[in-house]
C-alpha cells in the first residue's frame, strides 16, 4: 500500500539523516510494474545499535547491517532487542553456529539456514519480547 510504502521509506530516510550509509539500486521497473508501491531493496551500513533502523522491526526490503569482532559481541547485540522471533546464524563452522544458537534469545534460531518453518513443530515468539502472538503448536 502507499501507507507502508511511505513508512518504510521513512526509516530510511531517517537512518541517512541518522549517519547510515544507504545502498539501495536505481531498478528500471518494466512498464507494467511502475504504477505500485515499489521499494528497491536496501541495505544500510554504519548503523550504530541506537538506531531506529537498528531497533525497530521495518517490514520491508531493508537489511540494517553491523559488524561484530567476537561472538560475545555479536551475541549481546543479536539479544538487545525487544523483539525475539527468529535468529539465524551462518558459518562454516557447525561448532560455533551451534554454540552461538544455544545463548540467542529468540523463538526460532535457524543454522545455516534461515525461515524453514514445518507446520507441525511449535513456532512463535518469546516470552518478554514483541514479536509474535505467543507459541502456536507448542
Amino acid at each position: 500500500s502507499e501507507a507502508q510504502r511511505e513508512k518504510v521509506l521513512g526509516f530510511v530516510r531517517r537512518a541517512a539523516a541518522g549517519g547510515c550509509a544507504v545502498h539501495a539500486p536505481a531498478l528500471a521497473l518494466p512498464e507494467g510494474a511502475r504504477g505500485g508501491y515499489f521499494v528497491a531493496p536496501t541495505v544500510l551500513t554504519q548503523v550504530g545499535d541506537a538506531s531506529e533502523a537498528w531497533r525497530e522491526e521495518i517490514f520491508g526490503p531493508v537489511l540494517a547491517i553491523r559488524s561484530f569482532t567476537t561472538e560475545d559481541e555479536a551475541v549481546a547485540a543479536a539479544n538487545d532487542t525487544l523483539y525475539g522471533l527468529a535468529n539465524a546464524v551462518y558459518s562454516k563452522d557447525r561448532g560455533r553456529t551451534a554454540r552461538v544458537a544455544a545463548r540467542l534469545r529468540s523463538g526460532v534460531v535457524w543454522e545455516n539456514c534461515s525461515n524453514v518453518l514445518f507446520q507441525q513443530t511449535p513456532f512463535g515468539g518469546r516470552p518478554g519480547k514483541r514479536s509474535g502472538f505467543g507459541v502456536e503448536y507448542g
